[in-house]
């Protein structure tokens, strides 16, 4: 379970990175975008899917936030 768990927080933080990273991407390609005016439906799919993303790593984190408060709160029961 524990192995699981860190693998999956790994590959959760290298999605995170390269979702970073293409954001930046991006940002600097905005001007070639505009120049071959394709900046506009660019931007619009690019937007929709970094909410998608931004919606989904929230609740990622917010049930990790809500796993460890049960284990911190049931821990603290036993012992």
């Amino acid at each position: 379970m524990s192995h699981a768990y860190h693998g999956t927080r790994k590959l959760l933080q290298n999605a995170d990175v390269y979702s970073s990273m293409f954001r930046r991407v991006l940002a600097a390609s905005q001007p070639l975008l505009e120049d071959l005016g394709a900046a506009g439906a660019v931007n619009s799919r690019a937007m929709q899917g970094f909410e998608a993303y931004d919606q989904a790593k929230s609740a990622v984190v917010g049930a990790h936030t809500r796993v460890g408060d049960h284990y911190s709160r049931i821990a603290s029961a036993i012992g």
